[in-house]
């Protein structure tokens, strides 16, 4: 047996998915709060959000329009979260 066939490249390793990584569960405006699934880590995932109205999910983003006019980006992969004013 190879040395190299005993360990495969990453590339190989990794799932391929023929879904999106997120998916959009609930959101609730009474708890101010929306959950998405990680297909990938296999875990449902909570955030809080203060005036959430509406959520969208896209790749590994997350727009959340507020009651305040305000957007909320929030990068699903770091949880880094970003504001504008909406248009």
């Amino acid at each position: 047996m190879n040395l190299s066939d005993q360990f495969m490249p990453l590339a190989t390793q990794m799932p391929q998915l023929t879904e999106p990584r997120w998916q959009l569960l609930s959101a609730s405006i009474e708890a101010e709060s929306f959950t998405v699934f990680d297909r990938l880590a296999k875990k449902n995932r909570t955030y809080y959000v203060p005036y959430l109205d509406h959520v969208e999910v896209s790749d590994c983003m997350a727009n959340v329009y507020t009651s305040n006019t305000k957007i909320m980006r929030l990068n699903l992969l770091t949880s880094a979260r970003s504001l504008e004013l909406a248009a």
